[in-house]
């Protein structure tokens, strides 16, 4: 079930001059960025349906997005994802074995991601974090995955 606040609101081309096509494949989704205002929250059993609704009219989130109470196996649905103004929070997703799909992500106002998962696998392109990055639970092992981060905001 989603719950988005209002609609997409505003589009702006934001374009960092690189593109990494070695595990994707078509053009760069965050070439323009459309944000969709308030929080959005997916859940239950049509929460890749719910992902690809979001992902055919936005591609970023101006507030919190919750992925909860899932069982998806893998974030393929949300590969669109650019941005997130506020904290992506992912729990209560007992087959998610990685974060794959997320390899778009480049920004999050915080981050908050399942114990079970053994690193940050599937967030390649995310290299800012204004707030916290927090397991949700006990910490992952490894930083792996977050190769390409440079900035986190929260102590």
């Amino acid at each position: 079930r989603a719950n988005d606040d209002t609609a997409p609101t505003d589009t702006a081309s934001t374009d960092t001059g690189t593109t990494d096509t070695s595990t994707t494949t078509g053009p760069d989704p965050c070439v323009t960025i459309t944000v969709s205002a308030g929080d959005l929250t997916i859940s239950g059993e049509t929460a890749a349906d719910d992902l690809a609704t979001f992902c055919a009219t936005a591609n970023a989130v101006e507030g919190d997005l919750l992925i909860q109470d899932v069982e998806l196996t893998d974030l393929r649905a949300a590969s669109c994802l650019c941005e997130v103004g506020g904290t992506l929070q992912v729990s209560i997703a007992p087959n998610l074995v990685d974060l794959h799909g997320l390899e778009h992500l480049r920004s999050v106002g915080g981050l908050i991601v399942p114990n079970s998962l053994p690193d940050y696998t599937g967030l390649r392109d995310l290299t800012t974090i204004t707030g916290d990055l927090t397991p949700n639970g006990s910490a992952p092992d490894a930083l792996h995955g977050l190769d390409a981060l440079t900035r986190v905001g929260g102590a």
